[in-house]
């Protein structure tokens, strides 16, 4: 987790208390999904795949969210 906190800070990516935090564990890589809860961004947030072995990471994916309904 935070290889990919590390990563976020560097790459300017939010990751604060609206930000729910989902972690897997795959065979080669820990996947680390942020998705933002507030209601304006609802669905925004973003992902990254942590290599297991040497901690640097591998993908990141960055989701835009739905604009809220008016």
């Amino acid at each position: 987790m935070c290889y990919a906190m590390t990563y976020a800070d560097k790459n300017g990516l939010s990751h604060g208390p609206s930000f729910r935090k989902k972690v897997t564990k795959g065979k080669a890589a820990w996947t680390i999904r942020l998705v933002d809860t507030r209601r304006d961004t609802r669905g925004a947030g973003w992902e990254v795949n942590v290599d297991a072995a040497s901690g640097t990471v591998t993908r990141f994916t960055g989701y835009k969210g739905q604009e809220a309904r008016r």
